[in-house]
Parts: structure tokens; sequence; C-alpha cells
């Protein structure tokens, strides 16, 4: 029987999902438009979990251990509310559009902190497709495959141990970018955990955005803020403003201390450009030219 990850409304969880699909890993993870399935490794060893947009929050099928529930109700930000950064949000000039077009708009939290951080490093300047396609052939090489592959999931992604143990010229990737996920899983492996802030920064290959991300994933910050991220300078240029990393960070500063929230909801105007002005054009009653 299915567990259900409440959370408190508002809630998108189908939003929250679907950007998760967007960034599965071949093998490790499946979307199918509805549900999320991945691999996942316990104490008791490997299970396969699924998860659902609710009503009233997330269904997962596949587990009823408590601590794996704990980790989805990170990875989905089950127990976070946007409704104070909303009010905050809403009248601004460039996101309080999107705000009312997507209330409930979570930032995705974190399932296994090494593997965050080693996705995000091979992410780095690279597309969407390319670093899955990387991260699928990893871990088809270095993750443990299931006995019993189900929904599109037929291995885990690599442990931290065997990322760190690898020899970086044969991950299939830039050798700069390959000796920064040796050294970060290196150091997981060490920490026995994320490594905090300044140790990550002391890595090579390893910036500030970098640590931003990881803290906004990881450790779920409400207010970091990416001025460097071209989603982020594609709506501010969009919307007739500066979008340089200066400018923008300047402009995210009226957006503390929810600029995570808000960098969310950047994100998402810059991947469906039009829902945020029809629903606008609803909210305030003016005719909108979409259907």
């Amino acid at each position: 029987m299915p567990t259900l990850l409440a959370a408190e409304p508002p809630y998108d969880g189908p939003r929250l999902l679907g950007f998760l699909g967007a960034h599965a890993v071949p093998g490790v993870e499946h979307w199918d438009g509805t549900t999320f399935t991945r691999s996942l490794r316990t104490p008791d060893g490997v299970v396969v979990v699924s998860m659902t947009a609710a009503q009233d929050g997330i269904l997962v099928d596949g587990t009823q251990e408590p601590a794996v529930l704990q980790r989805l109700r990170h990875l989905m930000a089950t127990t976070a509310s946007t409704a104070e950064a909303e009010r905050h949000l809403a009248v601004d000039v460039v996101i309080g559009a999107s705000v009312l077009a997507r209330p409930g708009l979570h930032t995705p939290g974190s399932v296994d902190h090494g593997e965050t951080l080693v996705r995000t490093v091979v992410g780095q300047q690279v597309s969407l497709k390319g670093a899955r396609a990387a991260l699928g052939k990893i871990s088809a090489v270095l993750g443990e495959p299931l006995r019993r592959p189900r929904a599109g999931v037929s291995t885990t992604f690599p442990t931290m141990a065997a990322l760190a143990a690898h020899d970086p010229m044969l991950l299939p990737m830039p050798r700069a970018r390959a000796r920064t996920v040796v050294a970060c899983a290196a150091a997981v492996v060490d920490e026995r955990g994320l490594p905090p802030r300044q140790r990550l920064l002391e890595l090579p290959g390893v910036g500030p955005w970098t640590a931003d991300y990881v803290d906004l994933r990881c450790h779920q910050d409400p207010d970091v803020f990416l001025p460097t991220d071209l989603a982020v300078r594609r709506v501010l240029e969009r919307a007739g403003h500066d979008g340089g990393p200066r400018a923008a960070a300047e402009r995210a500063s009226a957006w503390a201390p929810h600029r995570s929230t808000a960098l969310m909801h950047l994100w998402a105007t810059y991947l469906e450009p039009d829902a945020a002005s029809v629903r606008a054009a609803m909210v305030m009653g003016r005719p909108s030219k979409k259907p």
C-alpha cells in the first residue's frame, strides 16, 4: 500500500516530480510523465521506489522504511512551506506573475548528498541531455545492477567509494571535470558525508556556483541565488532587465530571504515562458490571447 508524504498546501507535486524527471539518470531513474521511479541503497539492500503526486503531497510505493521515507521527504521538500515566500514575492515585477501562476513551487532537496554533489559537478557547463547521458554511462559501469529491473530502473548510482577509486581518465567527460568528480567523491568518503562548504571550495574545479547549488539542494537553504546561471540571465533579459551577474545579484537582494524560491520561479519561467502571463491575465481580469 502506498505511503503518503503529506505536504502543507500549497504544494505543486507534479512540477517538482517533473523537475526530477527532466534530470533522470538512465538506468537509475525513470520518469513517465506521471510517476518518478528510482533505485536507492539502504542498510538492508537496494530498494526501488516510485513517487506520484497526490492532492495532499506525494504517494510513495516500494518502501515503508522510515529512514527511506525521511530521505524522500527531504528530496520532495514535503516538510517545507512556500506561503511566506510567496507573500513576499507576489508583488515583484519580475517574478510576481510566476508566483500567481505556480503556487506551491518548491525547491527539490536531495536523497543522497554525495550523489547530488557528483551530479552537480557533471552537469556544469554541459547540456542536460549530455549530463544525463554521462551519468547513465558511469552508473552502468560502476553501479550495482539490480537482480530484478523495474520500470526502466536497472542499476544503482555508484557509491562514492567506487567513484573515488576510479581512474578519472576512464570517465566519459573532459579530464578536468573527471578529476573534480573523483576528488568530490573522495572528499565525501573522507568526511563520511557531504564536506563543509569551505572544503568543497578547496577542491579542484569546485566554485561558488557548485557550492551554492549544493546548499540549495542538500541543505535546503531558503536564500540561495545563482546570478551566473544562464536561465536567470535569459529571464531577466526577456523582462527588459540587465541579466549580468552583478545586476542579477543586486535585483535578487529584494527577494531575500526567499531567493531560493525566487530562483525556482525564474527557472520555471525559463522553461514555461507563457504560463505565468496567462495566469496573471486571468487573475487580473484581463482577457488572454492564449486559449
